[in-house]
């Protein structure tokens, strides 16, 4: 099942780290959040750095932290990765991280080189298994 984890459009998108929606983890061992990132014409926003955090409780705003993930591309691990975004570029990626253990994950994101503007995108969902 698809779950929403992030929605930013143009001037949302920040050079720090804005969160996305909570997804709440149950049974599932793995989760894979697919990103979809786009550039505009002449936008300020040179890429994104995207990592996930977890927690054993999603209601507690200090008991986020940042998360081991594996980005599908180059199966690098990091808790924060890179990723470039050359202006009027639409691209997609994917990161997996182990869930077990934990009530809940979120994505955060932030721009590299400028804020969002019109036709900036960070748009992700999160498939559980």
């Amino acid at each position: 099942m698809t779950e929403p984890l992030m929605r930013l459009f143009g001037a949302d998108i920040q050079t720090f780290f804005e969160p996305g929606s909570v997804l709440h983890v149950g049974r599932p061992s793995f989760v894979r959040a697919h990103a979809r990132l786009n550039a505009g014409v002449g936008s300020a926003v040179g890429g994104y750095v995207l990592r996930i955090e977890g927690t054993d409780d999603p209601t507690d705003p200090d008991g986020w932290e940042a998360l081991m993930s594996t980005r599908s591309d180059t199966g690098v691990e990091a808790v924060e990765h890179t990723f470039p975004v050359p202006a009027q570029a639409k691209l997609a990626y994917a990161l997996a991280v182990d869930a077990r253990g934990l009530l809940g994950l979120r994505l955060l994101a932030r721009s590299t080189g400028g804020q969002g503007q019109n036709g900036d995108k960070v748009v992700a969902d999160a498939v559980t298994w």
